[in-house]
């Protein structure tokens, strides 16, 4: 099988934590982060894209960034909810994952496969 036709059967680990935090005066907030890692080559991917939307609406953003240099991601949500992330690098297959933020819970969603 060539490299070319591997890298499109790659799977990508997403490893997701949601956690609750409290700032002063703005009432909660919600930290949703990770890392990205290549499950083939056991390596981060970086500078990856990491899109988070409502599962009401997963067309639109709700955030939008890459990954750093080491695959690490760190995004903070306002609202409890249901929603998307979607993480898409070069070459590799596009990852979607449904996760939901209850209202005043520390969450915790593991490895997960492609």
């Amino acid at each position: 099988m060539s490299s070319n036709v591997l890298r499109g059967f790659i799977c990508i680990l997403v490893c997701l934590t949601a956690t609750v935090a409290f700032a002063q005066n703005k009432g909660e907030t919600y930290s949703v982060k990770g890392t990205l890692v290549d499950s083939l080559l056991n390596e981060s991917e970086p500078y990856a894209t990491v899109r988070i939307s409502n599962a009401a609406n997963p067309e639109g953003n709700v955030k939008l960034s890459v990954t750093d240099e080491k695959g690490r991601f760190n995004e903070r949500l306002s609202e409890p909810g249901d929603y998307v992330i979607t993480l898409s690098s070069v070459g590799k297959n596009t990852v979607k994952r449904n996760f939901t933020l209850p209202r005043n819970y520390i969450y915790f969603r593991g490895n997960g496969n492609a």
